[in-house]
């Protein structure tokens, strides 16, 4: 039976989040609860692993959910920029004022 490990829990959560779904949880008691009960005991059963008890696992879990809401915040901050920016390519050698 596989043994999980801090990096290891880390590592599976994010492999197993890869499926590019948007995940905008909270990185609060009961959204981390969620995400240790609904995908995390379910993976680790899947390897055959032994799972963490939720004391354990709660800092990285709140660490991915945390750096989960920072990756949606910094995408949609992304399109607000490019949907509100102007690019004007001159071609005739002149400047721009």
């Amino acid at each position: 039976m596989a043994c999980w490990t801090v990096g290891g829990i880390s590592k599976m959560i994010s492999d197993s989040d890869a499926s590019g779904s948007d995940v905008t949880w909270l990185a609060g008691n009961s959204s981390i609860q969620d995400y240790y009960n609904n995908l995390l005991v379910p993976l680790l059963r899947q390897k055959g692993a032994k799972e963490p008890s939720l004391a354990e696992a709660t800092p990285q879990i709140r660490e991915v959910l945390t750096q989960k809401q920072i990756d949606v915040a910094l995408k949609e901050w992304l399109q607000n920029l490019h949907d509100s920016s102007v690019i004007v390519l001159k071609t005739d050698g002149s400047s721009v004022k």
